[in-house]
């Protein structure tokens, strides 16, 4: 699966301290989206639900997770469809 501009533009505010500077969890994952346009939130989305739902191995979906511009690894395959289906929650629509 190929990166959309919009993940790698998301994934590259995730760094290794993304979840110790924030308050929660949650509010790390909102901060990283605020760096998109409601667009690009839009086409993030599109993308997101499109890997969680494809027939895309879980290794495949760590590869594309490891490979973007994201200082912030997962290292479960399993990981990165549950990580994309909760981030997916915190996309306003």
């Amino acid at each position: 699966m190929q990166a959309t501009p919009e993940f790698l533009k998301f994934t590259a505010q995730f760094h290794q301290d993304i979840f110790d500077i924030h308050e929660s969890p949650d509010e790390g994952v909102v901060a990283a989206l605020e760096s998109l346009s409601k667009h690009e939130q839009g086409s993030l989305r599109t993308f997101l639900a499109r890997c969680v739902a494809s027939r895309t191995s879980d290794d495949e979906l760590l590869e594309l997770w490891n490979s973007a511009q994201s200082d912030y690894y997962l290292s479960e395959p399993g990981q990165v469809r549950d990580f994309f289906r909760w981030i997916l929650r915190r996309i306003p629509n």
